[in-house]
C-alpha cells in the first residue's frame, strides 16, 4: 500500500468517493449521477487530496485546505449553464453551503475534509495511517475536521489519533442530513 499526493489519475476516483459520500444530498437535486459527478470535477480541489493506493486502486483519500478555505473553487464552473437558470441557482446555493462555506478555523490549521475510504477496505485501520501520514508530511502546526455527530466509528478514529472537540454546530436540515450537530474537532495547538 502507498500514501501519496493525487494526481490527475486519481480525480475521477475522488470524486466517486465524495459522490457516495454526499450521495443522499446529491439524490435531492434529481440530476443524472455523471452530472454530479462533472460538477465536483470541476469544483472540488482534487490536486490538494491524500490517497492511500493499494494495487494501483485509489482506496482511501482526505483532502487538506490551510484554514477555514475550503477545497472548494468558487469559479470556473457554470451551475446556470449545466443545470439552468433557477435549477443551477438552487443548486449552486445548497452545493456552496454543504461543501464552500468557509469555517472558522486558525489561519495556520491545516483542514481535513472528505476523509472517506472505500467501504471493503473501511475498518482496517487504513483511513487512520493515511491520516497519520499526511500530518507527518505536512508543516501545518494544528490540525481541525468536522464530522456528523451520528459517525461513531469516524469520531473514535478521530479521537484514537488525539482529536478532541471543539465545538458543535447544528445542522439545519437534520432531517435531509439525518445527523443532528457537525462537529469539530482539532488536533495539536
Amino acid at each position: 500500500m502507498e500514501f501519496r499526493n493525487s494526481k490527475p489519475q486519481d480525480y475521477n476516483e475522488i470524486v466517486y468517493y465524495i459522490y457516495k459520500g454526499f450521495e443522499r444530498h446529491f439524490k435531492l437535486f434529481k440530476i443524472s449521477d455523471e452530472k454530479i459527478k462533472n460538477m465536483l470535477l470541476n469544483i472540488v480541489k482534487l490536486e490538494q487530496f491524500k490517497v492511500a493506493v493499494d494495487d494501483g486502486k485509489v482506496i482511501a483519500c482526505c483532502g487538506v485546505a490551510k484554514g477555514g478555505n475550503r477545497l472548494y473553487k468558487k469559479e470556473g464552473y457554470s451551475f446556470y449553464k449545466e443545470f439552468g437558470l433557477v435549477k443551477g441557482f438552487i443548486i449552486a446555493q445548497i452545493v456552496y453551503q454543504a461543501l464552500g462555506k468557509t469555517y472558522n478555523v486558525e489561519a495556520d490549521c491545516g483542514y481535513f475534509e472528505y476523509v472517506t475510504t472505500l467501504e471493503p477496505y473501511q475498518g482496517k485501520g487504513i483511513m487512520k495511517k493515511l491520516l497519520k501520514w499526511t500530518i507527518e508530511n505536512s508543516a501545518y502546526p494544528c490540525y481541525m475536521l468536522d464530522v456528523a455527530s451520528n459517525n461513531e466509528a469516524a469520531i473514535k478514529l478521530y479521537e484514537k489519533l488525539g482529536f478532541v472537540e471543539s465545538h458543535r454546530v447544528k445542522e439545519k436540515f437534520a432531517k435531509h442530513t439525518g445527523f443532528e450537530y457537525i462537529i469539530f474537532m482539532k488536533l495539536g495547538l
